[in-house]
């Protein structure tokens, strides 16, 4: 099922399952929209003819756990130690994000605004542009698909599918304190967001190669 998630150009739909990469024909959208100058944005030195200066906020996986090399949880190991030095064991930008009241939700560490509810039909990847050109949401209506990279940065890590076919076991990839979330009901694992950045590589999923997507 793929959504769209909508950027307003800098305001993103949250319907975005990031537990692994996967493709499907269809998917469910959501739309960003960008306000103003932010970090995300590609800043280019125009007076510098060498190599373009890029700025964009990483933020942190939020990864809390450290695990040993059968995949097995373990107590996080100290400096100097075997696997000392994992994900969890370092802090970056910590997440932050503020509702605001009119069904969008900022990333203060990014700046851009997304949409708190994503639209849970599926579509293709034309219709997913298509739907976000159209949205009229808190007043704006100049929303977007936002890339892969600004879909990621909503990732939150701590996520996983135990079970794809019962979503009470399952933890979503993104912050449900303020984005609204739900499972696709004919398995979790299978529930995406639309990213205007294209797939390229090889089939997935035994489907044939297909725009591109990824999801939370």
């Amino acid at each position: 099922m793929n959504t769209s998630l909508h950027n307003k150009k800098i305001r993103h739909n949250k319907k975005f399952l990031l537990s692994t990469l996967s493709l499907l024909v269809l998917t469910a959208t959501g739309c960003s929209e960008t306000i103003n100058t932010v970090s995300s944005e590609v800043a280019l030195n125009l007076m510098d003819k060498t190599t373009p200066k890029v700025t964009f906020v990483v933020v942190d996986t939020q990864q809390e756990k450290c695990f040993d090399n059968a995949g097995a949880e373990m107590v996080c190991a100290s400096e100097g130690e075997t696997l000392y030095g994992q994900d969890a064991q370092f802090m970056g930008v910590q997440a932050s994000y503020t509702d605001n009241g009119d069904k969008t939700v900022t990333d203060n560490n990014t700046g851009m605004m997304w949409q708190k509810t994503p639209d849970y039909e599926h579509y293709s990847y034309d219709d997913a542009i298509g739907y976000c050109e159209v949205l009229t949401t808190a007043g704006y209506t100049d929303w977007r698909l936002p890339t892969i990279k600004e879909l990621y940065s909503l990732s939150d890590f701590r996520g996983e599918i135990v079970n794809p076919r019962n979503e009470s076991e399952n933890t979503p990839y993104i912050d449900t304190e303020y984005f609204d979330f739900r499972y696709d009901k004919r398995m979790a694992y299978i529930g995406q967001y639309w990213s205007i950045t294209k797939y390229t590589l090889g089939p997935v999923h035994n489907t044939e190669n297909v725009d591109a997507d990824i999801w939370l």
